[in-house]
């Protein structure tokens, strides 16, 4: 799968033009570098984030819905992989050499991330734990500075389907607006 596409469950689609997630892939603070989406680390004293993600997907065919209903009906939260990067700020301490990254790697096609630390390129260790959660360990302690470790990588979110609507037909084809929710 490459960018271009969207999975949701074992269903692939082709990403469609108006394809769009609110919040806009800002956990604490709307906000963007040069266009791109940044993700702060955000989360409650549970480790929980703080905003969920709304995913509208237009035009989805009648033979894909169908094949997403059915899925849905025996799994409650899918996997939803839209193969679009996100970057996602933390700050060191001077001290702390582990970090977690917020939402889960999507790692079927084994990206790897990209990480910097004040802007250089860094290879800290990367373990992936039970909950899908990347692990980095530094050799060194990133430096007492806002915002200064920034990881760009591809993620994989749960979502439940909150729902669905009958958009038309187009050449005999029946189309939908897919609406998901992170869980």
């Amino acid at each position: 799968m490459a960018v271009g596409t969207i999975a949701i469950g074992a269903t692939t689609l082709d990403t469609p033009t108006g394809y769009t997630h609110e919040p806009i892939k800002a956990e604490t603070y709307q906000r963007t570098i040069r266009g791109d989406m940044i993700i702060n680390r955000a989360v409650t004293a549970e480790d929980q984030p703080i905003a969920k993600y709304r995913f509208e997907i237009s035009d989805v065919v009648n033979s894909k819905m169908l094949a997403i209903k059915a899925e849905a009906v025996h799994i409650s939260n899918l996997y939803l992989v839209d193969y679009i990067e996100i970057k996602e700020v933390l700050s060191g301490d001077g001290s702390t050499k582990t970090f977690y990254i917020l939402r889960e790697m999507n790692t079927k096609t084994d990206p790897v991330p990209t990480i910097t630390v004040g802007g250089v390129s860094k290879s800290p260790t990367i373990t992936i734990n039970d909950s899908g959660r990347a692990k980095l360990v530094f050799t060194d302690a990133p430096a007492d500075v806002d915002d200064n470790i920034i990881i760009q990588y591809e993620p994989k979110y749960s979502v439940r389907i909150v729902s669905f609507r009958y958009t038309g037909r187009i050449k005999d084809v029946a189309n939908y607006t897919l609406i998901c929710e992170e869980v």
